[in-house]
């Protein structure tokens, strides 16, 4: 190889070899969740009976909705069951609605006849989107503690008289549940969604929680205390995750966040590939946001290096997306130029290899955990977050240099199949997903050619991961 095409390289083994080193970094951590996780499993929270609940305190129930008429009174009605004292709780309806959903609520609301505390909040505008909605009925609310519920989750009865007790130690800030699925076995992509989002609420909260790291509120499901809100700014709108930030924001200024395995509130996932990339997009967008944000007070504050390791790659769990798909650009580069394949193999092919090995495994883990057959359900889902790669790159991408964007509510279909059917993909949406899916594959197959094996993992999966979504999102889906 030449002097001049060997400096032409240079850029290419740099930024491979930092994509798949934070790769491997990160599972390193995700390896270190699991390991939390499992002494977690020795020390369980014991809380208050509902009978045991005495002294409760005055509970605001805040109810964020926009344009939402297939679930909106799905959701009152499992308000409206909540077993808690009513002269100790109200209930606001934060009303952001364009459409029927603003009558749906006021004829749900009249047929109460004023025997249920429940205020309709309609605002003018979109000002601030959901953080500014939840910030305007908190300058109203009367309760010494705001329970937030979107409106795709269902609370159980007696959620709110289960998680109060927790708030016994005065730093509690706030009280997160688990969620559960209401849709899991709907179809393929529900059933993928389910098996991420679990395994981020049994190793990832779980093991955080354990290792005293920082954890976070998940916007929906959860209990704040309103003093927490106020004393560090309240609710803000300048990133598209204000759950993560406010959650941030709290811890750094003393506060504790309490995760509750055991306490659970079902949500709706979303049926179809369109709903899913926009929820996709919202979260890794706003995640690198916050990072951006906030990373910076979190290594200069005085917390212990140990939890300072843990919030940089919970921060920074959104930069995989871009770490996969530059490694998988800037090695596809290095397989076509370089031609010393035993030393390419030795000089590369570990960092491929630890970065997948340790994402095997902390999934491999979460499938027992959770009851799943771990051949399909993490091979599976490798290949559906290696689809999701090119989308939520570009969300990452947006939110590090700082682009304005709306917050694009996930749209709710209250798992009416036809709705589902309706809102799917046109081809043409989906050709870059095609493009670099057939890219990623005749990479695959001339590493095989050219016996570069360490290349053709991260190649072959993502192209199936981003042709599997075409699939999925191109046609209907069934059960």
């Amino acid at each position: 190889m030449g002097f001049l095409q060997e400096i032409f390289l240079i850029p290419a083994k740099v930024i491979y070899v930092l994509c798949t080193g934070f790769m491997g970094m990160f599972g390193i951590q995700q390896l270190i969740l699991v390991f939390w996780y499992w002494k977690s499993k020795q020390k369980r929270q014991i809380g208050l009976s509902a009978e045991e609940a005495t002294n409760l305190p005055f509970v605001t129930v805040q109810l964020p909705v926009y344009n939402e008429p297939l679930v909106v009174e799905r959701l009152l009605d499992a308000v409206l069951q909540l077993k808690y004292p009513l002269d100790k709780l109200e209930v606001q309806v934060l009303d952001d609605s364009t459409d029927q959903t603003t009558e749906i609520i006021c004829q749900k609301i009249n047929s109460v006849n004023n025997r249920f505390p429940i205020v309709h909040l309609i605002r003018k505008n979109r000002v601030g989107f959901k953080a500014g909605a939840l910030q305007n009925g908190l300058s109203t609310a009367r309760g010494d503690f705001v329970a937030i519920f979107d409106a795709d989750f269902l609370p159980d009865a007696e959620f709110l008289i289960k998680a109060i007790p927790y708030f016994n130690q005065q730093d509690t800030a706030v009280v997160q549940s688990r969620w559960t699925h209401l849709n899991a076995t709907k179809n393929m992509l529900t059933r993928l969604q389910a098996f991420g989002l679990d395994a981020h609420f049994t190793i990832e909260q779980n093991g955080r929680q354990a290792a005293g790291g920082f954890l976070n509120f998940n916007g929906t499901g959860g209990i704040w205390r309103k003093s927490a809100i106020r004393e560090v700014g309240g609710w803000s709108d300048d990133t598209l995750t204000e759950d993560l930030d406010l959650s941030y924001r709290a811890q750094l200024k003393g506060w504790r966040v309490i995760y509750l395995d055991q306490l659970v509130c079902p949500g709706e996932l979303p049926e179809g590939l369109s709903a899913l990339r926009s929820q996709q997009y919202r979260w890794n967008k706003g995640g690198a946001q916050t990072a951006v944000k906030l990373l910076g007070s979190v290594l200069r504050s005085g917390i212990g290096l140990g939890k300072k390791w843990h919030a940089f790659f919970h921060l920074n769990s959104s930069a995989v997306f871009p770490a996969i798909w530059f490694a998988g650009l800037s090695g596809m580069v290095l397989l076509f130029a370089m031609q010393d394949v035993p030393n390419v193999q030795a000089e590369f092919g570990l960092w491929m290899f630890s970065g997948f090995l340790t994402v095997l495994i902390f999934y491999g883990v979460s499938a027992k955990v959770n009851r799943e057959k771990i051949f399909p359900s993490v091979f599976l889902f490798l290949l559906f977050s290696l689809g999701l790669t090119w989308m939520n790159t570009k969300a990452v991408l947006s939110g590090w240099f700082g682009k304005k964007s709306e917050f694009v509510r996930t749209p709710k279909t209250g798992m009416n199949s036809s709705k589902v059917e309706a809102s799917g993909l046109r081809l043409r949406e989906m050709m870059p997903e095609i493009f670099f899916g057939l890219i990623f594959i005749s990479s695959s197959i001339i590493g095989l050619l050219k016996q570069v094996y360490w290349m053709v993992p991260i190649h072959a999966l993502t192209g199936l991961g981003l042709l599997m979504l075409v699939f999925y999102g191109a046609r209907p889906l069934k059960n």
